[in-house]
């Protein structure tokens, strides 16, 4: 999934940033795993300007609050 998503510092700048979210459950089988991976790595090299990647397991690590986090933590360094 590509969410383009709005992030607002602590010094009130807003940003603009791209965040590549994928699904890779741990119960999938390897085979479905390279699959995706394959098809996740061709979507990313015609997609510009994705700053943030981020692999999800189960549901908890796919909230808004976790998104703004990571791109935070990018902006900042």
């Amino acid at each position: 999934m590509l969410y383009d998503h709005a992030v607002s510092t602590e010094d009130k700048r807003t940003f603009q940033k791209i965040a590549m979210i994928y699904w890779a459950p741990d119960a999938a089988r390897v085979h479905e795993k390279m699959l995706y991976s394959s098809a996740k790595n061709a979507l990313k090299t015609e997609v510009q300007g994705i700053t943030l990647e981020m692999q999800a397991c189960d549901m908890t690590e796919m909230t808004i609050e976790e998104v703004d986090a990571r791109i935070r933590q990018i902006i900042q360094n």
